[in-house]
């Protein structure tokens, strides 16, 4: 431990003395022709390397602060020489992410940004204070690396974008930057590709061809996948998801937690039409794992888990579908059919788990046109059952 009185040592020429103190604290007592010196330094290691620094004072106590100061930083995962008053980017995230955001966005939705931000964001900028992000910094640091990667791009602009506002209003004694002026310096969004599907021509026929497709299929569960999710219209990864214990078999109702569109907790009822159903129970008397969760497990011999969700994609690109149709296809056929049937818009969209209209207007909206669904999906499971009964598996 360096003492006060260590200050007070004398030393001739050419000698010197180190003294260790806590904190990686040093006094290096040297003896020089004008008389004894007495310097103090900081050692600490971060990011495996060695990190010394010269303490511009004569005060222990001054010095001790210091060295204290940049050994917490240390822990936090941060720059030792970050003025530790001034919070670093990814501290001011996380909070703002995990106390604000989350709770209003769904699962996926928060698990894309994580990814993004742990990628794209945080190993590049994540230890810089939050009043050191600048226009320039981001756009040579974070954007420039991704330009060729347009989704990444853009979505980390607008994380970061958010980070700031937040910390703007958080911190108004800082001086913060916004960088919506490289706005204009990004990419233009490139055109939308949607999904490839047999929407064209008389949806009837398209039913018939894509079924008749299907007889390839060995697997009579996959078989019942493909059909199901016809009578559904459920996105891909919302379908193997299906768990039996969210299915009111007297109520014919299908409980899914969470949607693209619907944020966790929240939850979306799927009215389940008579075609449905049947495929339900069929599948159920399959099961080869009582234990496993799933509607649609997985053929691994006592796995807990469920189908992949790549199963009905694999199915169109190998039998001569592919860029015709996908899974994503099946619910652009189901859309297309409604507005050909008239069907009040906001129920067609509520049928697909779309959102309608802006926050401020669903929060009035205090209906999910249930019933008026259930009508729908069983008109629409009748046509699609009338157009491949002869393919059908029920």
């Amino acid at each position: 431990m360096i003492k006060q009185s260590d200050l007070k040592i004398k030393l001739e020429v050419g000698e010197k003395k180190r003294i260790t103190d806590n904190y990686g604290l040093c006094l290096i007592v040297q003896g020089t022709k004008n008389g004894t010196t007495y310097k103090f330094f900081s050692r600490v290691s971060y990011k495996g390397k060695r990190v010394e620094k010269a303490l511009n004072t004569s005060s222990l106590s001054e010095a001790r602060e210091i060295a204290l100061k940049r050994y917490n930083n240390i822990k936090s995962g941060v720059d030792p020489d970050v003025d530790s008053s001034i919070p670093i980017f990814k501290v001011v995230a996380t909070e703002y992410f995990e106390n604000l955001k989350k709770n209003t966005i769904t699962t996926h939705t928060y698990k894309s940004y994580m990814g993004v931000l742990n990628n794209n964001v945080y190993p590049i900028i994540g230890d810089y204070p939050i009043t050191n992000i600048t226009p320039s910094i981001v756009l040579e640091k974070v954007i420039n690396p991704i330009l060729d990667k347009f989704n990444s791009l853009d979505l980390s602009y607008k994380l970061i974008v958010q980070v700031l506002d937040y910390a703007i209003v958080k911190y108004p004694n800082l001086s913060i930057s916004n960088i919506y002026a490289i706005k204009k310096l990004l990419p233009k969004k490139p055109i939308t590709k949607h999904y490839a599907s047999l929407t064209d021509g008389n949806i009837a026929d398209n039913l018939r061809f894509i079924f008749e497709t299907c007889q390839v299929v060995q697997s009579n569960k996959t078989r019942l996948l493909i059909e199901l999710s016809f009578y559904l219209l459920l996105r891909p990864n919302e379908m193997v998801n299906i768990k039996i214990e969210n299915i009111d078999f007297e109520k014919s109702l299908l409980f899914v937690p969470e949607t693209k569109t619907i944020k966790d907790g929240e939850g979306f009822y799927i009215p389940l039409s008579s075609q449905a159903m049947v495929i339900i129970s069929k599948v159920i008397r399959t099961k080869l794992n009582i234990a496993n969760p799933y509607l649609f497990e997985t053929r691994v011999k006592n796995s807990l888990e469920h189908y992949n969700s790549q199963v009905l994609t694999k199915f169109f690109v190998h039998n001569g579908l592919k860029g015709v149709m996908t899974a994503h296809g099946i619910r652009a056929m189901g859309r297309t059919w409604m507005e050909q049937q008239n069907i009040k818009f906001e129920v067609a969209e509520t049928c697909l788990s779309h959102r309608v209209g802006n926050s401020t207007v669903n929060a009035y909206r205090r209906t999910d046109y249930l019933e008026e669904r259930r009508e729908v999906m069983q008109q629409w499971s009748d046509y699609v059952y009338d157009a491949i009964q002869n393919y059908s598996i029920i």
